[in-house]
């Protein structure tokens, strides 16, 4: 595969599965579930960022600079984004790639229809589906607002589940609906 193609194979996998593991968690309740199967569905993605190295010898692509990416209605950024990855070799005896853990670091951002996340850091072990947040999380949605140190989903059960870190403590703003 030409280092060309490869890029963008690699661009396109690991934002498709950054932002099928950051669907988005409702309320203080679990990840939404839905908002990520529709995120599943659609291959399209559209990254960019002021600079990308690849770094075959460490299997690992790094963004840099005010990274965007988006697929379909979701949307990350960050100040970089570094992907973690590993050769496979796919039935056919070809070679392929396979995304093994996304980190997002400095101003993280992700939103979605329902939901907006964000935090100092974004972590996703993308083989067992868990994604953590870090930093300064919040998480809003239209009617409420938590805040806390650390986020933390297991997307395979649909667990959730915000901390306070050290002295501090989770706040909810929650307004009913009418």
């Amino acid at each position: 595969m030409n280092g060309t193609v490869f890029h963008k194979a690699l661009a396109a996998a690991a934002l498709a599965l950054a932002l099928t593991g950051a669907a988005g968690m409702a309320g203080a309740q679990a990840i939404n579930t839905k908002s990520m199967n529709k995120a599943t569905q659609t291959k399209k993605v559209d990254i960019s960022a002021d600079g990308m190295e690849i770094f075959d010898d460490k299997n690992q692509a790094v963004f840099t600079g005010h990274v965007k990416a988006v697929r379909r209605d979701t949307t990350l950024t960050a100040d970089k984004l570094v992907v973690d990855y590993r050769k496979v070799k796919k039935a056919d005896g070809a070679q392929d790639t396979e995304v093994t853990f996304l980190n997002a670091d400095g101003h993280v951002r992700i939103v979605t229809p329902e939901q907006t996340i964000t935090g100092n850091h974004a972590k996703m072990d993308v083989k067992k589906n868990l994604l953590w947040v870090t930093g300064n999380v919040v998480v809003k949605k239209k009617t409420s607002t938590i805040r806390g140190a650390k986020l933390f989903a297991n997307l395979k059960t649909n667990v959730s589940r915000i901390e306070a870190g050290g002295k501090g403590r989770v706040h909810g703003v929650f307004t009913p609906a009418k």
